[in-house]
């Protein structure tokens, strides 16, 4: 499974990055026009919604399991959602982290460096 998590975490960075770029190319960096456009339909607003909904539990999630598992630095998977790709990048990326980590790892360990 983690050689599949990395598969798809580039994936989801090169898919992101190809639609974001064609969208550039079109309209420039219009994010005005990029607000209009994922809000412009009934069903646009609803996938949108349902996203946004999702990825704020996926990063509560991302740092539950941060903590149990003994995973450093949770909010950079946050940022990488942001910026690195997307929630379709961050979070394969998080899983890929996440397999190579044992779930009995020191909780204590994981506060220390997680916050």
């Amino acid at each position: 499974m983690k050689t599949l998590y990395l598969l798809l975490a580039a994936l989801g960075f090169c898919g992101s990055y190809v639609i974001l770029g064609s969208f550039v190319a079109a309209h420039g960096l219009d994010l005005d026009l990029l607000t209009r456009q994922v809000t412009a339909t009934h069903g646009a607003a609803l996938a949108t919604f349902d996203l946004l909904v999702c990825a704020v539990v996926v990063w509560l999630w991302m740092f539950h399991e941060a903590q149990t598992r003994g995973i450093a630095r949770p909010w950079l998977y946050v940022i990488l959602s942001f910026v690195g790709g997307g929630l379709c990048f961050a979070l394969p990326l998080f899983l890929y982290v996440r397999a190579g980590t044992s779930p009995q790892a020191s909780t204590a360990f994981a506060r220390e460096v997680g916050r």
